[in-house]
């Protein structure tokens, strides 16, 4: 048999289909995200159908990862239904603790100059008027601390915005009634636990800077010096290739998965 013509000679190995490699290629910690993704997927579906979000925000650091994965698949939603791309807001969340009338004011500056930011990006992005709804992506609530610097922040910007969390503390489950009373909508897998990657900045790309009341942004994780240049190119690869790997996987399954609502 020829198996130029693409039929396999009856000795030679099977090999693995495009979707089955991409799924073996695929990092453990970025892999274990694609069954909790789905459910957040399928509970968010209106809004998605609807075009309903305009920005996406990412609790940095280790937030960015689930965050871009969110990103990559709405835009292709959006994309097919000719709708504008979001608007990919990462936000370093962490903030000083409140311990006196000085940290107080401190905390409160640094929500005051996210809102800032927030404002300038969307006033030079978006048409004046629009809507203006974000959702918030994290890999886990722990303390609700940052989640609260970031969403008070939207509100001071006039932004409107929902929670999508992979996991959930068993502390922050404790307070999660007081935020959903609130008016705070909040989409949770039930993992009341933190995935593999909390916390793996190396592993995320980036890290928060401290002082943490100074700074808006992360900032890019670098080659370390632990590593040569291969091995950090080597992990910055894994890691783009098992996001992309992943955020394909995922469309694909939310393009049938629509063509078969009842399932």
């Amino acid at each position: 048999m020829d198996e130029s013509l693409g039929i396999p000679h009856p000795n030679s190995k099977k090999v693995p289909q495009e979707g089955a490699r991409k799924e073996k290629e695929m990092l453990p910690e970025i892999e274990e995200l694609r069954e909790p993704i789905k459910r957040l997927l399928e509970q968010i579906r209106p809004h998605l159908e609807g075009g309903d979000y305009q920005l996406l925000v990412s609790d940095e650091a280790s937030g960015r990862i689930p965050a871009l994965i969110f990103l990559k698949v709405i835009n292709r939603v959006y994309g097919k239904k000719g709708l504008p791309k979001l608007r990919f807001i990462p936000i370093a969340g962490r903030n000083i603790k409140i311990e006196d009338r000085r940290t107080r004011e401190m905390h409160d500056q640094k929500i005051e100059h996210i809102a800032v930011e927030l404002t300038e990006k969307i006033l030079s992005t978006m048409p004046e008027g629009g809507s203006r709804k974000a959702l918030v992506v994290t890999d886990a609530i722990n303390s609700w601390a940052a989640m609260g610097t970031i969403t008070k922040a939207l509100r001071k910007a006039n932004v409107g915005f929902e929670i999508a969390t992979i996991g959930m503390t068993e502390r922050a489950t404790e307070f999660k009634p007081l935020w959903e009373s609130t008016g705070v909508t909040i989409y949770w897998d039930n993992l009341t636990e933190t995935p593999r990657l909390y916390q793996k900045e190396k592993l995320s790309g980036v890290r928060q800077k401290e002082p943490y009341h100074e700074h808006v942004y992360s900032e890019p994780v670098g080659q370390e010096a632990d590593e040569s240049r291969e091995e950090y190119l080597k992990r910055r690869g894994e890691r783009n290739k098992s996001i992309e790997a992943l955020s394909e996987e995922l469309f694909e399954w939310y393009k049938k998965e629509s063509k078969n609502p009842s399932k």
